[in-house]
């Protein structure tokens, strides 16, 4: 507390009536509240709560199963059974901290208006706490790191950080890197040969493909991966769920197009649908064009009329739609189960047979978050005089 680290800082009447107040909140009984979590927390950190307080909590947790209890205080309890010597249970309701809850979050309880970013960022403190007192076991160890990265993917898919989540983020950042002070043993395997290193703190180095990394030392390390280059075709996967994704031609008049040969200045419309599984706030849909085609603008052609008349579903409204020389480029927040589409138009202009692109999206921030998905219709366009 503020006193013992700052003794004139607080006058002593206010940490007479402070400590009173938390020795009620520990003492309640029968109650679901983030404050009597909090409590029972501050009280083991200053050894006014026994394992008989923390038995009562996890007595009324599991009787009201249905309740909603929040991620940070599952890390409450869970890290104040840690420093009551109780492991097992500790660890226990930490891991559920990454638990999703059937429950929705309760705002009005003591006016508790947190996040799951929030609870997730303050978990991380918590741990670096307990690990003052006490070592962590390998499996806390994983969960730090994987509260960090889940930290920083929803702190990269919000457009705007509360107050909370923002002190939370700095908070759990400076727990970090004091957990990233002690020297750390790397062997680096490339090209058949080994190079063992030291290091303390944080610290990068760049690696080529196929390298292999392996912790020769006694302590955690955190690693981060960035990648640079072009990725194999039969190496890309998708990593947002969708319900479906697809593309279909058709020739000018409307009929469906399977892969027949095509004159120079045929015309194609091409229809793409997207539906999500999951809500994605800033993506990018691209259209690369197949070779020896052209994209049809409707600004300055009549591509518009043309997809009109075939009477198709109506392309959906776009944050951004841009027609550039080699691609179609799109750009939305696109919500879960909501159908999206894209009509256009392609004009053979040069003869020869090309290949048929993938259909594409990403998440603009978070590009690793995408969906790549080859072409499973005919297999090839073949362009002729």
């Amino acid at each position: 507390m503020a006193n013992q680290a700052f003794p004139d800082a607080v006058p002593a009447q206010m940490m007479t009536l402070t400590k009173e107040n938390l020795r009620s909140t520990i003492g309640k009984q029968n109650t679901l509240s983030p404050s009597h979590f909090y409590a029972l927390w501050l009280g083991t950190k200053q050894g006014i709560v026994n394992n008989s307080h923390l038995y009562s909590a996890d007595k009324i947790i599991n009787a009201n199963k249905n309740r909603y209890v929040s991620p940070l205080s599952y890390a409450h309890i869970g890290g104040a059974y840690l420093l009551n010597g109780r492991q097992i249970s500790g660890e226990h309701y930490l891991n559920k901290v990454l638990v999703p809850s059937s429950a929705s979050r309760q705002t009005h309880d003591d006016y508790e208006y947190g996040s799951q970013l929030r609870d997730i960022a303050l978990t991380i403190t918590i741990l670096n706490d307990v690990e003052r007192v006490i070592k962590l076991s390998n499996d806390m160890v994983l969960l730090r790191n994987r509260l960090a990265i889940t930290a920083m993917e929803l702190a990269n898919k919000k457009s705007y950080l509360s107050t909370q989540e923002r002190i939370a983020l700095i908070r759990a950042g400076i727990a970090l890197r004091q957990h990233a002070q002690g020297v750390v043993q790397l062997n680096i395997k490339e090209n058949n040969q080994v190079t063992r290193i030291r290091e303390q703190g944080m610290n990068q180095a760049e690696l080529n493909t196929g390298a292999i990394i392996s912790n020769s030392g006694d302590n955690s390390v955190f690693l981060q991966v960035a990648t640079s280059g072009l990725i194999k075709a039969e190496n890309a996967t998708s990593t947002l769920a969708y319900e479906e994704a697809k593309r279909t031609y058709r020739f000018e008049n409307g009929k469906p197009y399977r892969g027949e040969p095509l004159n120079v200045g045929d015309k194609l419309i091409v229809s793409v649908h997207y539906e999500l599984e999951q809500h994605v706030p800033l993506a990018l849909i691209v259209e690369f064009l197949p070779t020896g085609f052209v994209l049809e603008n409707p600004e300055y052609t009549n591509s518009n009329q043309i997809i009109n008349a075939a009477n198709l579903k109506q392309t959906s409204e776009w944050s951004m739609l841009e027609y550039r020389n080699d691609r179609l480029i799109a750009s939305a927040s696109l919500r879960r189960g909501h159908q999206y589409v894209i009509n256009y138009v392609l004009r053979a202009e040069t003869p020869g047979i090309s290949s048929i692109p993938a259909l594409f999206i990403e998440e603009m921030y978070q590009p690793q978050n995408m969906i790549y998905k080859p072409y499973s219709g005919f297999k090839q366009f073949n362009i002729i005089q």
